[in-house]
Protein backbone atom coordinates (compact mmCIF):
# COMPACT_ATOMS: atom_id res chain seq x y z
CA UNK A 1 0.00 0.00 0.00
CA UNK A 2 1.08 3.55 -0.87
CA UNK A 3 0.89 6.45 2.01
CA UNK A 4 0.81 9.96 0.62
CA UNK A 5 -0.60 13.22 2.17
CA UNK A 6 -1.20 15.06 -0.76
CA UNK A 7 -4.41 16.92 -0.36
CA UNK A 8 -6.00 14.79 -4.08
CA UNK A 9 -4.84 11.43 -2.01
CA UNK A 10 -6.31 12.53 1.12
CA UNK A 11 -9.52 13.03 -0.64
CA UNK A 12 -9.76 9.23 -1.79
CA UNK A 13 -12.14 7.62 -0.05
CA UNK A 14 -11.43 9.96 2.90
CA UNK A 15 -8.36 8.25 3.77
CA UNK A 16 -4.68 9.40 3.53
CA UNK A 17 -3.90 5.33 3.03
CA UNK A 18 -5.78 4.86 -0.13
CA UNK A 19 -4.04 3.52 -3.40
CA UNK A 20 -2.81 6.73 -4.62
CA UNK A 21 0.14 6.15 -7.14
CA UNK A 22 -1.42 7.11 -10.35
CA UNK A 23 -2.64 10.40 -8.62
CA UNK A 24 0.56 11.68 -6.95
CA UNK A 25 2.59 10.37 -9.68
CA UNK A 26 0.44 11.72 -12.28
CA UNK A 27 0.80 15.65 -10.29
CA UNK A 28 4.58 14.79 -10.65
CA UNK A 29 4.75 13.93 -14.00
CA UNK A 30 2.82 17.37 -14.92
CA UNK A 31 5.03 19.73 -12.38
CA UNK A 32 8.04 18.46 -15.11
CA UNK A 33 7.37 20.39 -17.68
CA UNK A 34 6.57 23.49 -15.39
CA UNK A 35 10.25 23.80 -14.28
CA UNK A 36 11.36 24.99 -17.81
CA UNK A 37 8.86 27.82 -18.34
CA UNK A 38 9.86 30.82 -16.82
CA UNK A 39 9.00 34.11 -18.66
CA UNK A 40 11.63 36.79 -19.25
CA UNK A 41 12.13 39.40 -16.30
CA UNK A 42 9.48 37.26 -14.31
CA UNK A 43 10.52 36.46 -10.33
CA UNK A 44 11.25 32.78 -9.88
CA UNK A 45 12.20 30.50 -6.96
CA UNK A 46 15.16 29.00 -7.29
CA UNK A 47 16.02 24.92 -7.86
CA UNK A 48 16.69 23.23 -5.13
CA UNK A 49 20.75 21.96 -4.88
CA UNK A 50 20.39 18.11 -4.77
CA UNK A 51 23.10 16.43 -2.53
CA UNK A 52 23.98 13.25 -3.05
CA UNK A 53 23.98 11.30 0.54
CA UNK A 54 24.25 7.92 -0.56
CA UNK A 55 25.38 6.83 -3.64
CA UNK A 56 22.40 6.35 -5.86
CA UNK A 57 20.08 5.62 -2.83
CA UNK A 58 19.23 9.18 -1.36
CA UNK A 59 19.61 12.76 -2.05
CA UNK A 60 18.96 16.00 0.33
CA UNK A 61 17.99 19.53 -0.72
CA UNK A 62 17.16 22.35 1.63
CA UNK A 63 13.95 20.14 3.57
CA UNK A 64 13.47 17.86 0.95
CA UNK A 65 14.83 14.10 0.63
CA UNK A 66 15.11 11.40 -2.68
CA UNK A 67 15.10 8.14 -1.66
CA UNK A 68 15.08 4.98 -4.03
CA UNK A 69 13.44 1.89 -3.30
CA UNK A 70 14.40 -1.57 -4.13
CA UNK A 71 10.58 -2.09 -4.76
CA UNK A 72 11.33 0.62 -8.06
CA UNK A 73 11.03 4.23 -8.16
CA UNK A 74 11.60 7.30 -6.05
CA UNK A 75 10.06 9.08 -2.88
CA UNK A 76 10.31 12.52 -2.16
CA UNK A 77 9.59 13.60 0.94
CA UNK A 78 9.64 17.13 2.96
CA UNK A 79 10.40 17.77 6.54
CA UNK A 80 7.28 19.03 8.60
CA UNK A 81 7.75 22.68 9.50
CA UNK A 82 6.80 21.91 13.66
CA UNK A 83 7.29 18.48 14.14
CA UNK A 84 9.91 17.19 11.66
CA UNK A 85 8.15 14.34 10.65
CA UNK A 86 8.94 13.37 7.08
CA UNK A 87 5.74 14.38 4.97
CA UNK A 88 5.08 12.09 1.42
CA UNK A 89 4.77 14.31 -1.26
CA UNK A 90 4.86 11.64 -3.80
CA UNK A 91 6.07 7.39 -4.10
CA UNK A 92 6.85 5.40 -7.13
CA UNK A 93 7.62 8.13 -9.62
CA UNK A 94 11.01 8.61 -11.73
CA UNK A 95 13.89 10.18 -10.11
CA UNK A 96 13.14 13.38 -12.05
CA UNK A 97 9.59 13.27 -11.05
CA UNK A 98 10.46 12.86 -7.56
CA UNK A 99 12.87 16.06 -8.01
CA UNK A 100 9.85 17.97 -9.51
CA UNK A 101 7.73 17.14 -6.93
CA UNK A 102 9.62 18.48 -4.11
CA UNK A 103 11.03 21.88 -6.71
CA UNK A 104 7.18 22.63 -6.96
CA UNK A 105 5.96 21.66 -3.07
CA UNK A 106 9.56 24.64 -2.39
CA UNK A 107 8.39 26.88 -4.62
CA UNK A 108 4.49 27.08 -3.77
CA UNK A 109 5.77 27.14 0.45
CA UNK A 110 7.92 30.18 -0.84
CA UNK A 111 5.68 31.65 -2.95
CA UNK A 112 2.51 31.40 -0.87
CA UNK A 113 4.78 34.04 1.83
CA UNK A 114 4.66 36.91 -0.33
CA UNK A 115 2.74 38.71 -1.50
CA UNK A 116 2.22 41.90 -4.48
CA UNK A 117 3.06 45.50 -3.52
CA UNK A 118 0.31 47.57 -5.11
CA UNK A 119 1.31 50.89 -6.55
CA UNK A 120 -0.39 54.27 -5.14
CA UNK A 121 -2.20 55.91 -8.15
CA UNK A 122 -2.85 53.61 -10.29
CA UNK A 123 0.35 53.40 -11.95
Amino acid sequence: MIICTLPECQTLAGCQRAPCRPVCGARAEAALPSIDRKEEGSVSVKALEWVEQISGEWWIADRYRIEKFDGGGFAARSKGPQSGALVTLCFGVSFEAAKAAAQSDYETRILSALAAIEREGGE
